[in-house]
C-alpha cells in the first residue's frame, strides 16, 4: 500500500510540474520584451484559471497523500529508545560482531589527584 501511495505522489508531483509550466506567466522579464503580447496574439484568456485551479488542486492532493504516508509507515521497528532498528545491526549481533564483541572493555581511568596540598 505504501508504494502505491510513493507511485501516486510521483504521478501527482510530475503532472503539478506539466500545470506549472503550462501555465501563463504573469508579467516578468517576458513583459517589456514583447512576451505579454502573446497572450493577447493567441487569445488564451481563460485557460489561466483552469490551470491555476489545476494546479492548486493537484498541490492539496500532493500534501494529503504526502501525510497519508506517515500512517502507512510501519511504527513497529523503533525500539524503546525510539531509535530505528535496522537489518544491518540485527546481522551484525547475530554475528557476534555488535555488543563490543572481541573488544575488551576498559575500566575507566581514576582521577588524578589536582588539589593542592
Amino acid at each position: 500500500m505504501l508504494g502505491f501511495v510513493i507511485g501516486l505522489i510521483i504521478f501527482v508531483s510530475i503532472l503539478i510540474v506539466i500545470s506549472v509550466l503550462a501555465q501563463n506567466s504573469k508579467g516578468g522579464a517576458g513583459g517589456p520584451m514583447g512576451g505579454g503580447a502573446t497572450s493577447q496574439v493567441f487569445g488564451v484568456s481563460r485557460s489561466g484559471d483552469i490551470l491555476e485551479k489545476t494546479t492548486w488542486t493537484l498541490v492539496i492532493i500532493l500534501v494529503v497523500l504526502c501525510l497519508s504516508t506517515s500512517f502507512l509507515v510501519d511504527k513497529n521497528g523503533v525500539n524503546e529508545n525510539g531509535v530505528p532498528n535496522s537489518v544491518n545491526i540485527d546481522k551484525a549481533i547475530e554475528a557476534g560482531a555488535g555488543a563490543g564483541a572481541g573488544i575488551q572493555q576498559s575500566q575507566p581511568a581514576a582521577k588524578a589527584d589536582t588539589t593542592k596540598k
